[in-house]
Formats: C-alpha cells, structure tokens, sequence
C-alpha cells in the first residue's frame, strides 16, 4: 500500500511522530470505552473543552497528552500507569500513514498505518469519531433530567460554596444515583440551570487551568 487510492471523500498523510506519546492516545482511548465514557465525557472529566480528547485522539493532530494529564487520568480511572501508557515500545518513533474518510454524518474514519523495517506499512489502529451525544455501554444508569434535579439540589447546599471540578461532581453524582452516569449529562445540566436559574453556578478555573464549578 505504498501508492494508496484515495476516494473524493479521503485524504492520505504521511508523517512521523513519538511512539510512546501518539500510543498513549490510543490505550487512553480503550481505557475511557471500557468505561463507557465518550470522547466529549472524558473532556468533561479532565475539566478541559468539550473537543479536547477528540483532538488528542485525532492522529492528524499534534496534541497529546502530557505529564499532568497523565497523572489526573489515573486519578479518573483510578489505575496504574502501565494501563494509561507503554513504559517501554520497541520504537521511539513511528513513520505513519494515515488515511483520513469524511463521512456523512459529519465524523471522520481513520486508518493509522505504521511503516515497519521491510518499508511496508501495516495496521495500527482503525476507528470512527462518535456523534455527538452518542452513549456507549455501559449506558446511564438515569435521565438527564433527574442529573439536573440533583445538581439543582446541591445548588441549596453549601456544595457549591467550594469551586469543584467536574470530576468531583461526577463522583458525587455516581455516589448519589449509584451506578454510571454520562459526565456530559452534568456539563448539560450546568448549562441548563444556568439559562433558566436566578442562581448561577459560575464556571472558573483552577490553578490546574481545569474547569472548576461554584456558586461564589
């Protein structure tokens, strides 16, 4: 597949890129589906924009995932480091190919190919951007109404006293309607009180430069 064909929909890149850094990406992304969360959901819980994850996990983007994001995704997925990356890789860079599809519905496909020793490329990763508001399993356990009920009633409680970030939201919540919840269902609910609320939940950021959530 030296000399791909190429589709009206397609394009072809050929670039290269740390190993350990661009395999994050992709482990990172089996962890957070096991998990159920989407791309937008996992955005939320790092407390960064809701395109952030997708962008990492774009192969035809150059952001990553660094020293303190590692760090906080252990935090969320309370796991050891060898589950959000490879401590070792037989490479320390990658020649890719990458083949990018637009689709129809307004997602991209991509083909992340690896140049091996022989020259030849070979399969790396495949996958398809979500739509948004996609759920994965598991799937939300409750309604975003009732998530929104709950957050308007912590809005009566000194919760919101000290800013929190989404992320301890999320716990709260999980705590609150035991079992897994969509995190994007929380953001949806700030957002909400915040249109048809006198009380406001004001959206700052910490020292971390994370999202954080209060009502001072």
């Amino acid at each position: 597949m030296d000399h791909p064909q190429v589709a009206k929909n397609q394009s072809a890149h050929y670039f290269g890129r740390t190993a350990i850094d661009f395999e994050k990406s992709y482990k990172v992304k089996d962890l957070r589906v096991s998990k159920g969360f989407s791309d937008r959901d996992l955005s939320f819980l790092l407390g960064f924009r809701a395109l952030y994850v997708r962008d990492v996990e774009n192969p035809l983007h150059k952001l990553i995932y660094k020293a303190k994001e590692t760090n906080y995704l252990q935090h969320i997925f309370d796991c050891s480091l060898d589950q959000v990356m490879y401590l070792t890789l037989p490479d320390l860079n990658y020649d890719l190919y990458i083949l990018a599809t637009a689709n129809s519905e307004g997602t991209n496909s991509y083909e992340i190919f690896k140049e091996d020793v022989s020259g030849r490329y070979v399969l790396l990763h495949s996958f398809t951007e979500l739509a948004k508001d996609t759920q994965i399993l598991p799937k939300c356990n409750t309604s975003s109404e009732k998530v929104q009920e709950y957050i308007s009633s912590l809005q009566e409680t000194d919760y919101f006293l000290t800013p929190k970030t989404g992320l301890e939201i999320f716990r709260k919540c999980i705590e609150h309607f035991k079992g897994h919840l969509k995190p994007t269902f929380i953001e949806e609910a700030i957002k909400n009180i915040n249109k048809s609320s006198s009380t406001k939940i004001t959206i700052g950021k910490n020292e971390m430069r994370r999202f954080v959530y209060s009502t001072v």
